[in-house]
């Protein structure tokens, strides 16, 4: 009887060494990655020159505002096409960022601009994509950021974790990213101002070209 108690023990004790008994998978640390923007392009409309709102803006710097002076009014505005790799497919996204580098921030002006970044829902092709086309494209509602125009140079931070997260699942498809200003109201114009980046073309800095950071799982 003593045999036969001694032998279940040394059996119960080799099953929990051998791991016979169930413990949980320790959570894999985040992969990041760098991805760059393939295209980035300003739209552009003024009413000093009607034909502003339907001409292609190829190169030059990025971007976004309403500024009123004794010209008319000018409004601006990027859209971005950007490819992450095929390997965050199915992935979840712990955290996404999409980082923009300031080169001239709004001057003097008494009201702060709220940027708005959106992912497009409707295709569109870079090499003719006008204010007017920008404009009439959908975008999804879901996932949008707002983010203060900052008053300095310096990277500016958009959390498109909701936008990547769509992208990975393959729920939304990726065409891409809008950054806009909502047009203020005609007794408004003036109190707000343009906020220029860095562009892909621009910058001899990678650092300073708009890209989007990646923590996946």
């Amino acid at each position: 009887m003593r045999y036969r108690t001694i032998v279940a023990l040394v059996v119960a004790l080799a099953g929990v060494a051998c791991g016979g008994g169930s413990s949980p998978s320790p959570t894999p640390a985040p992969t990041s990655l760098t991805v760059y923007a393939s295209t980035d392009n300003r739209v552009t409309t003024a009413t000093s020159d009607p034909k502003a709102s339907d001409t292609a803006v190829q190169g030059g710097m990025i971007a976004v505002g309403w500024q009123s002076n004794e010209y008319g009014t000018f409004g601006a505005g990027t859209a971005f096409r950007i490819n992450p790799p095929s390997q965050i497919a199915g992935r979840t996204i712990t955290k996404a960022t999409f980082r923009l580098t300031v080169s001239d921030p709004p001057r003097e002006v008494p009201a702060t601009p709220q940027l708005r970044l959106s992912a497009f829902a409707a295709e569109w092709s870079p090499s003719t994509i006008t204010w007017n086309i920008w404009t009439a494209l959908a975008c999804h509602a879901t996932g949008e950021v707002r983010v203060a125009a900052q008053s300095s140079p310096g990277p500016l931070d958009f959390d498109v974790t909701t936008i990547v997260q769509g992208w990975a699942s393959g729920t939304v498809s990726n065409y891409g990213l809008r950054l806009m200003v909502d047009q203020p109201a005609p007794g408004m114009m003036g109190t707000l101002g343009i906020t220029w980046f860095y562009s892909l073309v621009v910058s001899n800095v990678q650092n300073e070209r708009p890209q989007l950071l990646i923590e996946y799982q």
